[in-house]
């Protein structure tokens, strides 16, 4: 469980200030009941409203002595934390990440202001009253504003508006998918026509926002408001202009999923788990990327797979019986048989790659199944090069060791940039010493390693006997080579198969692996004679790690289908740096990034490899800062494009610099969180 320290730094401005002490008896109500806390307090001092804080919600809060002023509070708030940052200036929390994957407050220490701002002239201000929107951090948290008003003597800095912010409070409520209505931390503001700009400028300066872009005439303009800034509280202060027309939210609009017309797309419960829909409407693949699917074979000629088949142009239109394109290789037109037909008799192999046992065509057809095309169902890349490499004999149900290598020699000639290894088996892992080995004395290792010098991603299922391969290891998946990823099965309900294997060091994600759909052999199901078979019975469910790896398989081929120059270390990083958690912290445990393939997450991740951490085109200093804000645990991944980067707070500081960054690597020494200058 990781703890996690956040500073909270509030600059009093638009929080709850200390109001007047009144000669009235204090009362004081404070109730917290449905994930909402209600504070009615009147007079009462700030130290002895902390404490009573603390003994109603059973957190530790320290007050740092000479915190001893009245405060008036009557409103409603959505979580502690909301309500410690409106009543303090400033404010240490910690926090505790929960097994649900939000956080907790378990302990806060309050500091009052400094000497002489602790004693704030009479009538300084009006009181403050605003409309406060709930944190998402809270228990039972509702999107709908909170009404409440907070009587204090405001703090005369204009109408600057600031509070309290955290990784783990956005206060933003989102759709049903999970992505927010609009954009965090912006608002759209048209001004009336003729507007001064000199007091554009200065209504800007008032609230502390600064201008991104000027649209339509320089009457609308993009702001951005100071990072924490509550956004109701922003939209009255512009509504109260009289040069402004309207303001609003800066309100998002999605690319619709792309959702294919295949048939029994419907059925394809795997592939709206790993978000592809998604992620074509970024791309749907290349057929520049070759994939080897190394196993059964693979049934070239069906009808969801027969245009994304890796074919060889120049054995196709050559002279049948020759070698035409010179590798060694006779009428090797879609790929090569290295097993044959018999497991005992040694042929070099056949030109023909069907597959008769079925395993193949559905690792294919998850991969690769032709998308949109009004036929059965979309692999994960509609649009790919399948090169099929069987290793499998008709009459056999195991794979020799021999004929993988030899099948991975001619992936590698082929220009292969992804081999699928939906297959695995156990070794004796014992040298004649004595000792453990792993793996890497024999010929399979080398030849996994050939892959990797020629710059192919291996990937490799992690087996399907709930075993823990750090401890007994299945191989190809559990060599300990870097461009391999090892797969682990997803059950429907997204949780790991308790028949999957799993391994905090050597099983690197999950993927969907329970009744998955795909392409069904027709050789295989009438045992290799050639009797036509209506369209449903050449479809067929496939469960367990084999159906799990041909998913990132087709992740990688989307990968490189945008960015063909990636090498495999970057396409790795992107898969597994974009995992979605298990919802289990014990399944998160077994597996070595903790979640699950997010094949559109993935394709995001790209431009943060590329340096580009919020997407926004640019990699500038707000990409440093952010980088950093992520590598202390700061902000999770998929909220790196919401983040502002001006973490100092300044009220001169539009810019993302050298202060940001130092806040951040205070924060990684473990110095006092104090704001860095």
């Amino acid at each position: 469980m990781r703890t996690v320290i956040i500073i909270l730094l509030c600059m009093v401005a638009g929080c709850i200030m200390p109001g007047k002490a009144k000669a009235d008896p204090p009362a004081f109500v404070f109730e917290n009941t449905d994930g909402q806390i209600i504070v009615k307090a009147s007079g009462v001092s700030l130290s002895e409203f902390l404490k009573e804080a603390s003994l109603r919600t059973s957190t530790p809060i320290h007050v740092v002595e000479g915190s001893d002023f009245p405060v008036t509070i009557d409103g409603r708030f959505s979580s502690l934390e909301h309500l410690l940052g409106q009543v303090c200036e400033s404010l240490a929390v910690v926090y505790e990440r929960r097994e649900d994957g939000g956080f907790r407050i378990v302990r806060a220490e309050a500091y009052p202001r400094d000497g002489a701002s602790n004693t704030i002239p009479p009538d300084s201000g009006p009181p403050y009253e605003g409309e406060l929107s709930g944190g998402s951090d809270a228990v039972g948290f509702s999107p709908t504003p909170t009404k409440g008003s907070i009587s204090s003597k405001a703090s005369g800095l204009d109408n600057r508006i600031t509070r309290p912010s955290s990784q783990a409070q956005t206060g933003d409520p989102r759709q049903a998918e999970g992505r927010p209505f609009y954009q965090p931390g912006q608002l759209l503001v048209k001004f009336t026509p003729g507007a001064d700009s000199s007091k554009m400028k200065a209504l800007h300066a008032s609230i502390g926002s600064r201008v991104l872009r000027v649209v339509h005439d320089s009457r609308i303009h993009q702001v951005a408001l100071p990072e924490g800034a509550e956004m109701l509280t922003a939209i009255k202060a512009y509504k109260a202009s009289p040069i402004v027309e309207k303001v609003g939210r800066n309100f998002l609009r999605y690319p619709l999923g792309i959702v294919p017309n295949d048939a029994r797309f419907s059925e394809q419960w795997a592939l709206k788990s790993v978000r592809a829909p998604d992620a074509w409407s970024i791309t749907t693949g290349s057929p520049d990327v070759i994939v080897a699917v190394i196993g059964t074979g693979v049934d070239y000629k069906h009808p969801d797979l027969a245009a994304n088949i890796w074919t060889n142009a120049e054995e196709l239109h050559g002279e049948p019986g020759v070698d035409d394109d010179g590798n060694g290789f006779v009428d090797d037109i879609y790929g090569w048989d290295f097993a044959g037909k018999r497991a005992d008799v040694y042929d070099d192999g056949t030109p023909e790659p069907m597959d008769v046992f079925g395993h193949g065509t559905q690792v294919a057809g998850i991969i690769g199944a032709v998308g949109d095309n009004g036929v059965g169902i979309a692999g994960v890349c509609w649009c790919t090069n399948i090169l099929p490499l069987k290793v499998l004999a008709d009459d056999s149900e195991t794979m020799k060791m021999s004929d993988i290598i030899a099948a991975i020699d001619y992936a590698i000639a082929a220009g292969a940039r992804i081999v699928n290894c939906s297959f695995g088996g156990t070794d004796l892992n014992i040298n004649p010493d004595g000792t453990m080995n792993d793996g890497t004395d024999n010929l399979e290792w080398e030849a996994f390693s050939r892959l990797r010098d020629a710059g192919v991603l291996a990937v490799c299922a992690a087996g399907n006997r709930g075993m823990d391969n750090d401890q007994k290891p299945l191989y190809p998946a559990s060599y300990r080579l870097d461009n391999i990823i090892s797969v682990a099965w997803q059950a429907e309900k997204g949780g790991l198969s308790i028949n999957s294997n799993y391994g905090k060091n050597s099983v690197h994600l999950a993927a969907p692996g329970e009744k998955v759909l795909s392409t069904a052999s027709n050789t295989g199901l009438t045992g290799g004679w050639k009797v036509p078979l209506d369209d449903d019975a050449l479809y067929v469910l496939m469960s367990g790690t084999s159906a799990a790896t041909p998913h990132v398989s087709g992740a990688a081929a989307l990968i490189y289908s945008i960015h063909p120059s990636m090498d495999y270390s970057q396409a790795r990083a992107a898969i597994l740096g974009s995992v979605k958690p298990f919802p289990s912290s014990t399944d998160r445990e077994k597996i070595f990034s903790g979640g699950t393939l997010d094949v559109f997450g993935a394709l995001r991740f790209l431009g943060f490899l590329k340096g580009d951490v919020n997407l926004d085109g640019r990699v500038d200093a707000f990409d440093s800062v952010l980088l950093l804000r992520y590598a202390a645990g700061l902000v999770e991944l998929n909220d790196l494009q919401k983040q502002n980067g001006n973490l100092t707070g300044h009220e001169d500081d539009d810019d993302v610099g050298v202060p940001d960054a130092v806040q951040i690597l205070r924060f990684l020494s473990g110095a006092p969180g104090e704001q860095a200058q």
